[in-house]
């Protein structure tokens, strides 16, 4: 498992994979060597956090639909980040 900006995926063995972004386009192939998909926090914080985030909510949905786990960064260490 690798992660960071790669300008030739194809280039890489089958048996590497990586750590995408969201706002990253991957082709058929590309994207079974993708094993999550990880954003920081930060790009979805709300000052008044109350557990409802409508739009990291939103990322989510994203992700999942495309089949892939999601790694959030960065984010609060508090019970009400822990609950999405």
């Amino acid at each position: 498992m690798t992660g960071g900006p790669f300008p030739n995926w194809c280039s890489f063995a089958p048996f590497i994979f990586f750590d995408g972004r969201p706002y990253e386009t991957y082709d058929s192939v590309i994207i079974q060597q993708v094993t999550f998909i990880s954003e920081t926090y930060f790009n979805y914080y709300i000052k008044q956090d109350n557990g409802n985030n409508p739009k990291l909510q939103a990322l989510v949905k994203k992700i999942h639909d495309m089949g892939k786990l999601v790694r959030v960064w960065g984010i609060s260490d508090k019970a009400s980040s822990w609950q999405m």
